[in-house]
C-alpha cells in the first residue's frame, strides 16, 4: 500500500468521523429541544386569568313643568327637586371597562329596567315591587383593551308616582318607604377563541328616586360582583406555539437521524469494513485470541486456509491450542491462525479486498429498491398528469383561437366581399380589364402556366388587330 493511499485513507476516516460527530451533536440538540417543547406543552397551565377594572355612573336631571319660580328648563343632580314641578326625568348611564390584556374580543350584555319598591319600614320587607323593562337585553361585541357603554334613559316620574300612590291609597298601606329604582345591568364575557364564556357576575348601576314625597333627592349606587374581577381564559396561544415547536423539532430530529444513518452507512469503504470486521472478531473472542507483533514464519508447515472464523474456533476446541492474531503494518490484512503439533497451520485471513460488493449496498438494497420503485411510480404519475394538463391547454387554446377568428370574421360581412367596379366609370377601351384582375388571383406557383397564358393573350390581341385591318 503506497503512502498516498494511506494518506487518502486517513483523510477519509478523519472527514467521516468529523462529520459524523457534528451531525450526531445536531441530532442530539434537536432531540433535546423536542423534549423541552413537548414537556412545556404538556405541563403548561391551560387556564389563565385576565384581570379588568370596571366603573359605572349615572347622571340624572329633572325637567320642570311650567312654573313662575325657576328660569331653567331642568335641574341637575346637585339639586333636590320639588315633586309637583317634575315633568320628566333623564338618567344618563355610563359604564367603562379596562382590560389588562390587549387585542381581546369581548361579548357584553346589558339591559335597563325600572322597579317600584314599596316596603314596610318596620320589617324592611318589600310589599309591592313590580319591574318594568325600559331597555331590553342588548348583546354587542367590543374588540381591544377597553369597553364603554352609554345609554340615555327618559323616565316618566309622574307615572311611577301615580302607580305607587294608587297602591298605597287602595290598600291604606301606612309606614312605607316608596322608591323608584332604575338599574342598568352589565355582564362582560370574553368570546375570542382563547377565552371561555365564563361570567363572574353582573355589574349593576342603580338610581334611587323617592316617590310620594314633596321633595325628591335622587341617589346613585353601584353593585360590584363578588370575587376577583377577572375573566377566566384558556390562552392557547402559548400552547400552540410549543406544540408547533415540538412537532417541527421532532420531525427535523427524525429526518436528521435518518440522514445520519444513511451517511454512516454510505460513507463506509472497504477499509472501514475491514477494520470493523477485525475489531468485532478481536472483541467477541478476546479470551481465545492472542495478538503477536511479528509475522509467523510458515516455512516447513502445511498451510491450511479456512473459509470462516467459526471453523478456526472448532479446531481450537479440538486441539486446545490458542488462536494467534497478526495485523500487517499497512492495516490491510489480519491473520488468525492455529499452529498444530503435526507441522500444519490453519489460517483465517481478513483482507481489505474481502468486501468487493460492499456491505452497505447489500444491507440497504431493499431500501434502495423501494425508493427506486416509488420514484418510478411517482414519475409515471407526474408524467400522466402533465400529459392531461397539456392536452387540456391545447384544447383550450384551439377553442379560444376558433372563437376569436369567428368573432372577427362576423364583425363586418361587407369587408369580406371584393370591391365591385361601377359600370359608369369603366372605360370602353379596356373590356378585358376584369379578366386581368381575375388572372391576378391565380397562384403564382406554376411559372410555365403563367407564361403560356401570356402568349395566348398576346396572340389574341394580334388577331384582333389583323381583323380590324381587314375590315378597313
Amino acid at each position: 500500500m503506497s503512502e498516498l493511499e494511506k494518506q487518502l485513507r486517513d483523510l477519509h476516516e478523519q472527514w467521516r468521523k468529523k462529520w459524523t460527530m457534528i451531525q450526531a451533536i445536531i441530532v442530539c440538540v434537536l432531540a433535546f429541544l423536542t423534549l423541552i417543547a413537548g414537556f412545556t406543552f404538556a405541563g403548561i397551565k391551560k387556564n389563565t386569568y385576565v384581570p379588568y377594572v370596571e366603573n359605572g355612573n349615572v347622571i340624572h336631571r329633572a325637567y320642570l313643568g311650567d312654573n313662575e319660580f325657576y328660569d331653567e328648563n331642568y335641574l341637575n343632580g346637585t339639586h333636590a327637586y320639588v315633586a309637583s314641578l317634575i315633568d320628566s326625568m333623564t338618567a344618563d348611564f355610563s359604564y367603562d371597562l379596562e382590560m389588562a390584556a390587549t387585542d381581546v374580543r369581548f361579548q357584553y350584555i346589558y339591559r335597563v329596567d325600572a322597579q317600584i319598591e314599596i316596603k314596610d319600614k318596620a320589617s324592611n320587607s318589600p310589599v309591592f315591587n313590580p319591574v318594568e323593562t325600559i331597555l331590553p337585553t342588548t348583546t354587542k361585541v367590543a374588540e381591544g383593551k377597553s369597553l364603554s357603554i352609554k345609554e340615555l334613559i327618559t323616565l316618566d316620574y309622574n307615572k311611577y308616582n301615580s302607580i305607587a300612590k294608587n297602591f298605597v291609597d287602595s290598600y291604606n298601606v301606612k309606614n312605607t318607604e316608596n322608591t323608584l329604582i332604575v338599574r342598568m345591568h352589565v355582564d362582560v364575557v370574553g368570546m375570542s377563541e382563547s377565552f371561555t364564556k365564563d361570567s363572574t357576575g353582573e355589574y349593576v348601576i342603580e338610581l334611587y328616586v323617592p316617590l310620594l314625597e314633596n321633595t325628591v333627592k335622587p341617589s346613585v349606587s353601584t353593585t360590584i360582583p363578588a370575587g376577583v374581577q377577572v375573566i377566566v381564559a384558556k390562552d392557547t396561544t402559548v400552547q400552540t406555539v410549543f406544540m408547533i415547536l415540538s412537532i417541527v423539532f421532532g420531525s427535523i430530529t427524525v429526518l436528521g437521524a435518518a440522514w445520519l444513518f444513511i451517511f454512516i452507512v454510505f460513507t463506509r469503504n472497504k477499509h472501514i469494513y475491514y477494520a470493523r470486521k477485525v475489531k468485532n472478531l478481536a472483541t467477541n473472542y478476546k479470551a481465545y485470541i492472542q495478538k503477536i507483533l511479528d509475522d509467523y514464519d510458515t516455512t516447513g508447515y502445511q498451510v491450511i486456509r479456512v473459509a470462516e472464523f467459526t471453523e478456526l474456533l472448532e479446531i481450537r476446541d479440538t486441539i486446545r491450542q490458542p488462536i494467534f492474531m497478526y495485523e500487517n503494518d499497512d492495516k490491510t490484512a489480519t491473520k488468525f491462525f492455529i499452529v498444530t503439533c503435526v507441522n500444519s497451520i490453519h489460517i483465517y485471513e481478513v483482507k481489505v479486498e474481502d468486501d468487493p460488493e460492499g456491505e452497505a449496498e447489500y444491507k440497504l438494497k431493499p431500501f434502495i429498491l423501494f425508493v427506486a420503485a416509488s420514484w418510478e411510480k411517482t414519475k409515471a404519475f407526474v408524467k400522466k398528469v402533465c400529459h392531461h394538463i397539456k392536452a387540456f391547454i391545447v384544447k383550450l387554446y384551439r377553442a379560444i383561437k376558433a372563437f376569436v377568428v369567428k368573432l372577427f370574421t362576423k364583425s363586418n360581412p361587407l369587408d369580406s366581399q371584393e370591391p365591385q367596379e361601377i359600370p359608369e366609370i369603366q372605360e370602353p377601351e379596356e373590356p378585358k380589364e376584369p379578366q386581368e384582375i381575375q388572372e391576378l388571383k391565380y397562384p403564382a406557383s406554376n411559372n410555365k402556366n403563367r407564361k403560356n397564358k401570356n402568349l395566348v393573350r398576346k396572340n389574341a390581341k394580334k388577331g384582333a388587330k389583323n381583323k380590324t385591318i381587314i375590315r378597313q
